[in-house]
């Protein structure tokens, strides 16, 4: 799992609508996730394995403008030696490492062109593995912003 995107985030304005539209789409089912640590997150699921979740936008963003995104997430081993290395590399540090309770450590970070990624340093298994390869699941991942030959150096240093 290393290395690997592991899970997706919708941060949305509509959450209702989101859910509607990609169950329809794609057939994604959610669960409401309860208890410590899980105010409004809704985890996606595909043939009842989790493979990411759905939460509002944070009235930051909204404010500066963001529009509603996807963020995903990469398997690192260690998230605060990840984390050191983003910033060595010339990446900006939007979250530092938070503890997610009975998941593990995550963190947001930007790389030096500003594309968005974060970290995930699970505490067993990454969360959204068990349905990786299949129908409904992610399987190309694409980063579309800055020179190829900076993200090249930049990704597999940090993660």
């Amino acid at each position: 799992m290393l290395g690997s995107f592991v899970w997706y985030d919708l941060q949305s304005t509509d959450i209702p609508g989101a859910i509607s539209f990609y169950n329809d789409i794609i057939g994604w089912k959610t669960k409401q996730l309860e208890g410590e640590g899980s105010h409004d997150y809704t985890m996606w699921l595909n043939r009842d394995a989790g493979l990411g979740g759905i939460v509002s936008l944070p009235e930051k963003m909204r404010e500066a403008g963001a529009p509603p995104q996807w963020m995903a997430y990469v398997a690192t081993n260690n998230i605060d030696e990840s984390v050191a290395k983003v910033k060595e590399l010339g990446g900006t540090i939007y979250v530092p490492p938070k503890e997610i309770p009975n998941v593990g450590k995550f963190s947001v970070f930007a790389d030096p062109q500003g594309a968005m990624l974060a970290l995930l340093s699970p505490m067993d298994d990454a969360p959204g593995s068990e349905s990786t390869g299949k129908k409904g699941c992610t399987s190309a991942k694409s980063f579309g912003q800055g020179p190829p030959e900076t993200k090249r150096r930049f990704l597999p240093k940090a993660a």
